[in-house]
């Protein structure tokens, strides 16, 4: 009569396999996790341009230095926030804030229907794969640019200075340009000092 069972050695082999398998589920379940927002981040308000303007003008405040692309703006500085503590509305809760070297994108993509403003955070005292992380700011964004105050530009869709980063200035102008007629865009001084 031959035995049906498995043995104590398959045994152990399937649990092992079964253990490094749920190991990989678990790891991309998680970094899914981390790099999708929360749900009360993509309900769309009224309120998005002036958690924008607070987001963008926090940033601006910590930075030592500007660079913009073409919807693309860098900033260098030490205006660090935590990942859990911030908030859209652009302000964090108190311990949440450190004067640690941080690089912020504020950068355009798309998902294929929709374009979003991007708001990306990379911790520039920290060697680890886990030192980025995103949030979006708004959707159905058509450009993105920073102008220094006077600058008209030619059309209300460019960039208002390019090229090698700069220092922050006292006054930036934020010119977005929405996709819908119904979202209204923003044209706003954001006063920095």
């Amino acid at each position: 009569m031959k035995n049906k069972a498995f043995t104590t050695v398959e045994m152990l082999v399937a649990t092992a396999l079964a253990v490094v398998l749920m190991i990989g589920v678990l790891r991309v379940v998680g970094s899914v996790n981390i790099q999708t927002s929360s749900p009360e981040l993509l309900v769309s308000d009224t309120s998005w341009s002036d958690n924008l303007v607070r987001s963008l003008r926090w940033d601006l405040i910590h930075a030592q230095s500007v660079h913009q692309e073409d919807n693309k703006l860098t900033l260098m500085g030490y205006g660090w926030l935590d990942r859990e503590s911030f908030k859209l509305d652009g302000e964090a809760s108190r311990g949440a804030i450190s004067h640690r070297p941080v690089q912020v994108v504020y950068s355009l993509t798309s998902d294929g229907m929709h374009n979003w403003l991007i708001r990306r955070q990379t911790d520039l005292d920290e060697l680890t794969n886990r030192n980025a992380w995103s949030q979006p700011v708004a959707h159905g964004v058509k450009s993105f640019a920073l102008r220094l105050p006077g600058d008209p530009g030619s059309r209300g869709d460019e960039a208002g200075w390019l090229g090698r980063p700069r220092p922050v200035p006292d006054r930036v102008r934020l010119v977005v340009r929405m996709t819908q007629p119904a979202q209204a865009d923003i044209d706003q001084t954001i006063v920095i000092r």
